[in-house]
């Protein structure tokens, strides 16, 4: 019969390898990914631009890289008064600054009635958000813009810069304190594993438990 000790180890061994395929077959995943972004196809819109500190706004140059005319877009933002679009497009915004307005974020919304009103195939248009100048202020952030086309589909765009409310330090600290505790958790599960393996105990593994059944008495 195998001493515990060695059960152990071979427990250990195998739990390894276990990892060792997990982590394969994670990297192998990782690589996919990579490559079928590489060969992705490019954006189907552009947005450049966000906050102009001295013009107390924030404008962006809508790109279309698409073959159907974009016929609406969609930006987030916080206390923005006034919101401006192309010639010819309409607006629909909720909570811009007045009297009366809930003090809260809202959106921006543009749009056109015909598709030769929109933003054609290889051109581009100006949109602009302007920040009422008296109360809190808002912080640049990175967000996403809804834009529709004219076909009926849509897309998103992220990591355009918009105006968010500014997080108070309740807020920061709890988030701060959040991610101190996933760092602790982390932490203590690997010194515990550490101390397992260095007593040659059985480690769970991802694919089950590390105990393994103890081996029949030899005749």
């Amino acid at each position: 019969m195998r001493s515990p000790r060695v059960r152990g180890l071979l427990c250990r061994s195998e739990g390894q390898r276990r990892w060792d395929r997990i982590g394969f077959l994670s990297a192998a995943v990782v690589l996919a990914a990579l490559a079928t972004g590489a060969a992705a196809a490019p954006p189907k819109v552009e947005i450049t631009g966000g906050h102009n500190p001295a013009a107390h706004s924030y404008v962006y140059m809508v790109s279309n890289r698409s073959d159907s005319p974009i016929v609406g877009v969609e930006f987030p933002h916080y206390r923005a008064d006034t919101f401006t679009a192309p010639e010819g497009w309409q607006t629909a915004s909720t909570f811009l600054v007045n009297v009366g307005v809930p003090d809260k974020p809202g959106v921006c919304k543009a749009f056109v009635e015909r598709p030769s009103q929109g933003i054609p195939s290889n051109a581009k248009a100006e949109f602009a958000l302007r920040i009422a100048p008296d109360g809190e202020q808002p912080v640049p952030a990175s967000g996403e813009v809804v834009v529709r086309f004219a076909d009926g589909s849509e897309t998103t765009v992220a990591d355009v810069e918009v105006p968010r409310p500014r997080q108070s330090r309740y807020q920061q600290l709890f988030e701060i304190l959040g991610l101190g505790l996933l760092v602790a958790v982390w932490l203590g599960v690997r010194a515990i594993l550490h101390r397992r393996r260095r007593r040659g105990e059985p480690v769970e593994t991802a694919s089950g438990s590390g105990d393994e059944p103890a081996d029949a008495p030899v005749p």
